[in-house]
Parts: C-alpha cells; sequence; structure tokens
C-alpha cells in the first residue's frame, strides 16, 4: 500500500488569525450576526419529530418545509449553520455561539438517543429509507439522458448530501470546542452509516448509491480515521469514491465535464484530495488536480464563479451562456474547499490567485451589504439584479453555504511551511496572526482592494526567531 501523502503547506488554526476590519473581517460580522438571529430549535425542528420526538419550534421554510414548490432537503441549513457557527466560534470567541452550538449538540445527541442508534437526520421515514437501501433497494434516477448524477434515493432527494453537510458540521463543532459529546456524535452518526448501510452493500451497489449527490462524502470518514487511528473508517472513506469520476478525470478528457451538474461535481474531488493524503493513492490526486485545473482554466468566469443554471458547458460557448442564469454561490465555495485542500497538497501562487479572484469577487458579492443575506445565482449580465435570500423563509442550498463561508473568511490570509520554517502571507487583508510554534506574531495593515500596498510587522519574536517571510506576488 502507498504511503500517507504529504502536506507541504499548513493553514493556521482559525482562532490564531483575526481579521481587524477590511471587507473580509466587516462580512464576517453580518454573518455572525445573522447566525445568532437563527433560532437552532427551529433548525432542529424536524431532526427531533423524525425521531418522535416534540419539536420546540417550528421548522423554518423554503427548502425545509416539505411544501416547498421544487425541492425539500430537511436538515441541511442546520448543518450548514452548525459549519459556519463552529468557524464563526473559532475566528471570533462570540461566546453565545459557542453556547448554540453545544446546545445542537445537546439536542442531536438526544434525537441518536430516541432512534436508538446513531442515526440523526431530519427527513419523515428516513430509518425505514436507510433499512431499505441496505436491503438492496437502491433506484437512483438519472434526471435526464445527459445527467452524470441523480437527485433522489428512493424518492428521497439528497439523502447523502445531507448527511455530508451534518457530520461536517458536527466535525468542525468538536474542532472548535474540543466537545467530547459532538466528537461521540459524530462518530455514531459515521459508525451507523458505515456499518448499518456501506458494509452491507457491494462495491457495486455503493457505487450505485453514490451515483446520487453527496457533497464531500468521503472527507468526512478520513477526519473520523484522524480522529480515531480506527482503519474502517479510511476503508468507508475510499469505498464511497465514484468510480467513474476517478476515471473520468484521471484519463485526460478535457470535454468530461461538460454537461455535468457543477456542485455535485466539485466537492467529490475534495473528498478524493482527502482519502489521498490518507492513502497516498495517487490517482485519487490526480482526479482532483486535473478537477482543478480545467475548472479554473478552462470553465470559470472571470469573477471566478462557474456554470449555468449550475451546470457545466463546453469552454466554447461562454458568450451564448451571457444571458443565462450567471454563477452558482456553492460552486464557488466549493471550488475554495478544493483549492485548499490542493494547496495543502500543492501550494502554488496559480491557486493563490484563483483563490483571491474567486472570493473577493464572487463569493463577498453574494452577500447583501446590509443583513448578509445571499443569492443563488450572480448575474454576468451588466446592471442586472440581484434576488437576495429572505432571512427565515428561502433556505436554499446557497443561503447555507452562505453561512459557512464568511466563519473562515481568515482561513487562506497566513499560512505556514510543514516543517515551521516559513510563513507565507497569501492574502492582501488587515489582519493578526498568533503563530504559536514560533511564539511570533505578525500585523497586515492594508486597504486592499482599494490600496496598492500591505504592510506586514513582526509584533513578537519568541526564543526561535530565524524564519522565512514569503509574499505571494499576485
Amino acid at each position: 500500500a502507498a504511503a500517507p501523502a504529504a502536506v507541504k503547506e499548513v493553514f493556521f488554526p482559525l482562532s490564531d488569525v483575526r481579521l481587524e476590519g477590511g471587507r473580509l473581517g466587516l462580512q464576517q460580522d453580518l454573518n455572525r450576526k445573522y447566525l445568532l438571529w437563527l433560532d437552532p430549535d427551529r433548525l432542529l425542528s424536524r431532526f427531533r419529530s423524525s425521531a418522535g420526538l416534540k419539536p420546540k419550534a417550528p421548522s423554518y421554510a423554503g427548502w425545509e418545509d416539505p411544501d416547498a414548490h421544487l425541492v425539500y432537503l430537511p436538515g441541511h441549513i442546520l448543518a450548514f449553520w452548525m459549519a459556519g457557527a463552529a468557524m464563526t466560534v473559532e475566528a471570533t470567541g462570540d461566546a453565545e455561539l459557542r453556547r448554540r452550538i453545544l446546545y445542537v449538540i445537546d439536542e442531536l445527541a438526544e434525537v441518536q438517543k430516541a432512534h436508538g442508534c446513531g442515526y440523526a437526520l431530519a427527513p419523515e421515514g428516513g430509518r425505514q429509507l436507510w433499512r431499505d437501501v441496505a436491503s438492496g433497494k437502491i433506484d437512483v434516477p438519472h434526471s435526464n439522458k445527459q445527467e452524470a448524477n441523480g437527485w433522489s434515493v428512493n424518492d428521497s432527494f439528497e439523502p447523502i448530501y445531507t448527511l455530508n453537510k451534518v457530520l461536517l458540521g458536527l466535525h468542525y463543532i468538536y474542532r472548535a470546542t474540543g466537545s467530547e459529546k459532538a466528537k461521540k456524535v459524530f462518530l455514531d452518526l459515521s459508525d451507523w452509516f458505515g456499518h448499518d448501510v456501506v458494509d452491507r452493500l457491494s462495491d457495486e451497489q455503493v457505487q450505485k448509491l453514490i451515483f446520487c449527490e453527496h457533497g464531500s462524502l468521503p472527507e468526512t470518514f478520513v477526519y473520523a480515521e484522524r480522529m480515531t487511528g480506527d482503519k474502517k473508517y479510511g476503508a468507508w472513506a475510499r469505498r464511497l469514491c465514484a468510480t467513474t469520476y476517478i476515471e473520468g478525470m484521471t484519463g485526460g478528457n478535457p470535454g468530461w465535464l461538460t454537461g455535468h451538474h457543477a456542485n455535485n461535481d466539485i466537492p467529490r474531488f475534495t473528498g478524493f484530495e482527502r482519502v489521498y493524503r490518507l492513502t497516498g493513492e495517487e490517482k485519487l490526486h490526480r482526479a482532483a488536480v486535473n478537477a482543478w485545473a480545467d475548472i479554473a482554466a478552462r470553465r470559470t468566469w472571470a469573477n471566478g464563479g462557474n456554470s449555468d443554471h449550475e451546470h457545466f458547458f463546453a469552454p466554447a460557448e461562454f458568450e451564448q451562456h451571457l444571458n443565462g442564469s450567471g454563477c452558482e454561490s456553492c460552486n464557488s465555495v466549493n471550488m475554495l474547499r478544493l483549492t485548499e485542500a490542493l494547496f495543502e497538497s500543492d501550494p502554488t501562487s496559480t491557486r493563490g490567485d484563483f483563490y483571491e479572484r474567486c472570493l473577493y469577487n464572487h463569493i463577498l458579492s453574494t452577500h447583501e451589504p446590509g443583513r448578509g443575506r445571499t443569492v443563488y445565482f450572480t448575474s454576468l449580465k451588466p446592471g442586472d439584479y440581484r434576488m437576495y435570500a429572505h432571512a427565515f423563509d428561502s433556505m436554499w442550498c446557497c443561503v447555507g453555504t452562505g453561512l459557512e463561508a464568511p466563519g473562515k473568511y481568515a482561513q487562506m490570509v497566513f499560512t505556514h511551511a510543514a516543517d515551521d520554517s516559513a510563513v507565507s502571507v497569501q492574502l492582501f487583508e488587515p489582519a493578526s496572526l498568533n503563530w504559536r510554534a514560533r511564539g511570533v506574531r505578525l500585523r497586515q495593515t492594508t486597504q486592499f482592494p482599494a490600496g496598492e500596498s500591505s504592510r506586514v510587522t513582526v509584533e513578537a519574536v519568541g526564543a526561535n526567531p530565524t524564519f522565512a517571510l514569503k509574499v505571494r506576488v499576485p
């Protein structure tokens, strides 16, 4: 077996970097207030009802509402809220958000207790759905002949997508708080899916199941192995990697992604990269690298976003898609996540440039500047309008990624070499860094993007002061 792949560049914990104003800091604070507007009991409503427990508050509307016009995806907004709130706790130290995320953990532990197992998801009839899947009943239909993924499992809309988001939210809460209960809820849910579903299916059946959109699901099982050292989680992670995508993006076909649902594809490659880091399986890394290069270089609009009506089109067709829906917010959030994963393996300035362009020109623009609400699509047409989500009654997927992304706006400002020999300035944003391994404190001051300079000050140096300071040349 191959050895685990080395990490070359490391992100600082969000707790060690503080944004100090600037566009990123202001938007992060606006999102913090929006996270506090949302009621955890409303977000938890359908988790409790699915477990036979009385909800403490009604659920929100939009995609959390079974009477929604197009999509019913119960539970996904709580999952995104958990991730965003947890990262915001790390990034800002907000005590009330910390209290609320630990309350959510208490509630989800009660949901698991009511189910009598690690299951903790929101859809009505969800336990029976997964019993049917485990028995071999797996229907994941194509929405049309060209579609490269499915949207439902046995008529339930994207249940493994929501599973992925819940697991990620739990992981982030554990990382932010160190809560042993959060760790247990995370591992119990992982064990339920691994033992009660994955282990009962053949490899062919697993591949059939993950034809449905499922985010970066293998990634969460990598985190479980990192937490515990138990190899079963890595084995599950590898089985949850979609073979068609591995083969499709290691084969060198430049048109393979054309026609694919973009936000279905991008997180899959993030999952591949995380599994590669655990196992050293080169073809997983190659698939992720090729996908990123194809999307970033050939399928990206000027603002860093991609696709039209959620789908990749042929690179020669950009002009005819100018009058389309525009680029989806979720896609860009997930391209930033994929960029982060690859940057740790291969920290190139090209990836840093893409990250900056996508973050500043698309993601920051998706947030309404007064109340932090988000848009689904960003039009490329000059002077076009934007449709912002309602604070409580929309609850689209892009509301979810909008809640998540600002918590880690400081993620890419500073990075450091794996051996702590160097610290790098990747983004030009007013921020301070506490580099604990070196006993060093740095502060960056800048007016970017309004100004054209940035000043980095070394404010304190510990007992081992020799290190390189690197700056990305944009």
